[in-house]
């Protein structure tokens, strides 16, 4: 059985590499828009876009995900057993099933033009494996 301290650094481990893959797709996003628009945007607008543009809003369950396995590591409460459990079931949701929602169907095609982000999403699927 693994103790609370292992699935801590199980869970930051896919958060970590979550974030990675975030942040590739956020700047490949801000790129097609500032080349739609012509323009380089200045950092303020690039919040706001990743706030507020709906072509964004495919990235919030992913968003929310991750927050969520944030707050399980910074809990005082001790890991339930449910918790990582739970975030497995939810990442495997997300990455690994082909299930035709618009955020597998973007993040596919994201995989597919981005060959650093593959890396990435294989070092995520090491990292899901070792929650459980």
């Amino acid at each position: 059985m693994k103790s609370e301290q292992d699935i801590k650094n199980s869970l930051k481990s896919v958060s970590s590499t979550m974030s990675k893959i975030h942040k590739m797709i956020l700047e490949n996003e801000i790129e097609r828009i500032e080349k739609i628009q012509g323009v380089s945007l200045p950092p303020a607008a690039r919040i706001q876009i990743l706030l507020n543009d709906p072509s964004l809003a495919w990235l919030r369950p992913m968003s929310q995900l991750m927050s969520t396995i944030d707050g399980i590591c910074f809990q005082k409460e001790p890991v339930t057993p449910e918790q990582p459990k739970k975030v497995y079931l939810e990442i495997e949701e997300l990455f690994f099933k082909q299930n035709g929602s618009d955020f597998s169907k973007k993040y596919i095609g994201h995989l597919m033009a981005m060959p650093d982000m593959m890396i990435d999403h294989g070092h995520l699927k090491i990292a899901w494996k070792q929650l459980l």
